[in-house]
């Protein structure tokens, strides 16, 4: 192979070739020493790993931002019903609606205590699909 003369004809004296042959093996020894020595493939596992971590700290990030959110959100609802069930006019409502859906309540007394552990079960029946 010959250098092209580019862009007028008869401006490069470069009169050098290489086989096809050669350039081959120039091209694949310099890809295996970039691409596939010990060194480069530690890189790339190390920028991997880097990356990963990366967005594992994103999304641990994101999960706490989602849950404080959420705990916001639950909170605010809270308050919501709360305001709901001492509502003179529609608390009685409020308090029939939360009656309906809960199916059980279990007070257990705590041992050596004067508390109670509360455990509530939903009444299944006001879930179900018609």
């Amino acid at each position: 192979m010959r250098m092209r003369p580019y862009p007028v004809p008869g401006t490069c004296d470069n009169g050098r070739s290489i086989t096809r042959d050669k350039i081959e093996a120039r091209v694949l020894a310099g890809l295996k020493e970039k691409l596939v020595s010990s060194d480069a493939v530690a890189e790339a596992v190390r920028a991997y790993a880097e990356e990963m971590n990366r967005l594992n700290r994103d999304q641990r990030a994101q999960a706490t931002t989602d849950q404080k959110i959420l705990a916001h959100i639950y909170r605010l609802r809270g308050e919501r019903f709360t305001e709901a069930l001492d509502d003179p006019e529609g608390g009685r409502q409020a308090a029939e609606a939360l009656r309906f859906l809960i199916g059980e309540i279990t007070l257990t007394p705590e041992p050596n205590a004067a508390s109670f552990t509360q455990r509530y079960a939903a009444n299944c029946s006001a879930f179900s699909i018609r």
